[in-house]
């Protein structure tokens, strides 16, 4: 892990893949195919990670010290199998809260603002 990442807050803003992996291991540990579904039913399917940005993500998770490896037998083969380090839930938990109150200021900005004029999307 660097040593700059003992502070979760030098690890933010996350990728919005990586942030999703770290949420789906919250609860399970998981392998990469379990994660790929966790991710597109959160996200209605209108959103699946495919297998080469995954275990890119996965790797610099694993770098940063946010997730490890756990063995795992399942009939007779290995698979690689992966949890939420301590750590990686402190970072989450960051992420969560920034997320959150940046969301929180964007709803307030938008409750009190008032255009001036009406503009509409799309024609003339």
């Amino acid at each position: 892990m660097p040593e700059s990442a003992t502070d979760p807050r030098s690890l933010l803003p996350l990728p919005h893949l990586e942030y999703q992996v770290l949420v789906s291991l919250a609860d399970a540990d998981l392998h990469g195919y379990a994660i790929v579904k966790e991710v597109g039913a959160r996200n209605h399917d209108t959103s699946t990670p495919s297998t080469g940005s995954l275990y890119l993500a996965l790797a610099r998770l694993l770098d940063n010290g946010l997730i490890a490896e756990v063995a795992s037998e399942s009939g007779g083969r290995k698979k690689r199998v992966y949890g939420l380090s301590r750590f990686g839930r402190v970072v989450t938990e960051a992420e969560t809260a920034r997320l959150a109150e940046l969301s929180r200021l964007a709803g307030e900005r938008l409750r009190a603002s008032q255009p001036a004029t009406s503009v509409s999307r799309g024609g003339s």
